[in-house]
C-alpha cells in the first residue's frame, strides 16, 4: 500500500484539475450529417436536463485531455493512469441500474480498474494489483433523491458528470444557447452551449450534446477562451438504454486477491456522488488520505484549495516515503516533469511556484497549499488571500 500512496500524492493537482473543469471529457463517433430535429430553446433543454427521469444504461466512453502541459515521460507502467488524466486518452465502460447499482471499468493499455457498487457493497479493484478495496455503505446517509450518477471512476468522468459540473457553474454571467444538432454514438442530439462572460474564466465555452429522446448528456466538450479545439472532451461511442444484467454488479475478486475492508466513516466522499470514499476516488489511495478541499469563489471562477498538498510537487517525496521502487521512480519522473512547468512567484500570500496554460492554472505555495482553477494565476493569488483559504 505504500507504493499506492506514493502514486496518489502525484494525482493531487490532476484530480483537482478534473474537478474544477468538470473532469476529463470524451471523443464520440459523430456522423457526417447533422440530424434534422424539431426546434427547441436553451431554456427547454436546461429544463429537460434538470428533470430527465432516471433510466438504466450501459455504454462505452472515450475520454481525452490536453491541458497544454509539457510532454510527459513514457513507460511509466502502473502510473499510466496519471498520464492519461493529465494528457491523453482513456476508454471506460459504464453500467447503471440506478444510483445504488453502478459499475465503471477504466481500460488501460496494461491494466483495468473496476469500481462497482451493488447496494451497500462497493469495490475498487485493479488488475495490476493483488489487493481489492471493499466498503460497506450501509452506514452512509441517504443520497439526494434523483442523483443518478454512476459510481465515480478513478481518473475518469462520464459526460453526465461533466454536464452536471458545467450546469452547477451557471450564473447570470453565463450566456446559454442552442447551436444546431449532432449525432453521437448513433443517437440524435441537440447541442447546448454555455459561454462564461467573465474575463476571469479561462473557459471559452462548454458544449453539451443532449440526447433528443432521453435528455441524457451524450457528450461534453470544454474549449479554452480563444481556442478552436476542445482541451477536454468526453462522450459516448456507444450507448444502450436497457437494463444491465445482474452479473454486471455481482463482483467477486479474482482468486488470490487480498481484500482490504475500508470504513466509510473514516473516508471523505468523492466530490461527486456515489463514490463511497475519497480513497476510491483515486486508484490505490490509502484510507483517510483524501482531504476535502476548500472552494473559493463561485461558478466559472471558483478555485479549489488543497492543504498539505504542495509536497506532491517535490520529486524527492517518493524516496522519503519508501515503497515499490519501479512505481516510486515513475512517480518521481512525472513529478520532475511537472515541476519544470512551474515558475517561482511571491506576493502577499507568500511564495511558491505557479503554472498556467490556456485552460488551467495552478499555484503551489511553500506553506503546503495548492490552488487550482480554470482562471488566470492572478485569480489564484487573490484566492490565496481569502480567509477561507488560510493555511
Amino acid at each position: 500500500m505504500v507504493a499506492m500512496r506514493t502514486r496518489t500524492r502525484w494525482t493531487v493537482a490532476a484530480a483537482a484539475t478534473a474537478a474544477v473543469v468538470g473532469g476529463a471529457l470524451v471523443v464520440p463517433a459523430v456522423a457526417s450529417a447533422d440530424p434534422d430535429l424539431p426546434p427547441t430553446t436553451a431554456a427547454d433543454l436546461l429544463e429537460d436536463l434538470a428533470t430527465a427521469s432516471e433510466r438504466p444504461f450501459s455504454g462505452t466512453v472515450v475520454q481525452t485531455v490536453d491541458l497544454g502541459l509539457p510532454e510527459l515521460p513514457q513507460g511509466m507502467g502502473g502510473s499510466s493512469e496519471l498520464m492519461t488524466l493529465l494528457a491523453g486518452s482513456t476508454t471506460l465502460r459504464l453500467w447503471s441500474d440506478g444510483p445504488d447499482r453502478t459499475r465503471v471499468a477504466v481500460l488501460g493499455a496494461l491494466a483495468e480498474s473496476d469500481l462497482v457498487r451493488d447496494g451497500d457493497d462497493a469495490w475498487l479493484w485493479r488488475s495490476d494489483q493483488d489487493t481489492a478495496l471493499h466498503a460497506d455503505l450501509s452506514a452512509l446517509p441517504e443520497h439526494p433523491e434523483g442523483d443518478q450518477a454512476p459510481v465515480g471512476a478513478p481518473g475518469a468522468t462520464s459526460p453526465a458528470d461533466a454536464a452536471r459540473a458545467a450546469l452547477d457553474a451557471l450564473d447570470p454571467t453565463t450566456e446559454v444557447s442552442v447551436e444546431g444538432t449532432a449525432t453521437v454514438a448513433g443517437r440524435d442530439a441537440y447541442e447546448l452551449v454555455l459561454e462564461p462572460r467573465s474575463d476571469d474564466s479561462l473557459v471559452g465555452e462548454v458544449r453539451l450534446a443532449v440526447d433528443a429522446e432521453t435528455s441524457y448528456p451524450l457528450r461534453a466538450q470544454v474549449t479554452a477562451r480563444g481556442a478552436t479545439e476542445p482541451a477536454f472532451e468526453s462522450g459516448f461511442t456507444s450507448i444502450s438504454f436497457t437494463t444491465p444484467g445482474d452479473e454486471v454488479f455481482d463482483f467477486t475478486p479474482p482468486a488470490g486477491t487480498e481484500v482490504e475492508e475500508v470504513d466509510p466513516a473514516q473516508l471523505s466522499a468523492m466530490g461527486g456522488h456515489d463514490d463511497p470514499s475519497g480513497a476510491m476516488s483515486h486508484p490505490g489511495a490509502a484510507p483517510g488520505e483524501a482531504a476535502s478541499p476548500t472552494v473559493v469563489g463561485e461558478g466559472w471562477t471558483s478555485v479549489l484549495v488543497l492543504r498539505d498538498a504542495a509536497g506532491a510537487l517535490d520529486p524527492s517525496f517518493s524516496s522519503r516515503e519508501g515503497g515499490d521502487g519501479d512505481d516510486d521512480e515513475a512517480a518521481a519522473q512525472l513529478g520532475t516533469t511537472l515541476l519544470g512547468a512551474f515558475q517561482p512567484v511571491e506576493g502577499e500570500y507568500g511564495s511558491g511556484r505557479a503554472f498556467s496554460s490556456a485552460l488551467l492554472s495552478a499555484l503551489a505555495l511553500d506553506d503546503g497549499r495548492v490552488l487550482v482553477g480554470a482562471v488566470p494565476v492572478e485569480v489564484l493569488e487573490r484566492a490565496a488571500l481569502d480567509p477561507t483559504a488560510a493555511p
